[in-house]
């Protein structure tokens, strides 16, 4: 089983929530992301280089955000089949009822 048959167009389909914009909006192939250690400087650069100079650190360094999040799907997703598939029918319907709860939220 493709865990990826439902989600055909993973850029349309996976959003980021952002809880203090009180918004959401779909991941695409554009949007980075990259670690921010406190002693790096990175976050000083950011902040006060210019777009050109930060696009490019993001084009060198930058890992693409929907790669670590499909990523993390794929592990949700296998871990959950595993636990899944050895259940009773009653259980199935208590996980199925407990993931839709937190889709939610």
């Amino acid at each position: 089983m493709n865990i990826f048959d439902d989600m055909p167009n993973p850029y349309e389909d996976l959003y980021i929530w952002d809880s203090l914009e009180k918004r959401g909006f779909p991941i695409s192939e554009h949007i980075t992301c990259i670690h921010l250690d406190k002693g790096s400087g990175r976050r000083e650069f950011i902040a006060t280089a210019d777009v050109d100079q930060v696009d490019a650190m993001m084009l060198a360094e930058g890992a693409e955000l929907n790669t670590v999040m499909l990523e993390v799907l794929k592990t949700f997703t296998h871990l959950l089949f595993k636990v899944y598939q050895d259940q009773s029918q009653e259980k199935r319907q208590e996980i199925l009822e407990f993931i839709r709860g937190m889709a939610g939220e």
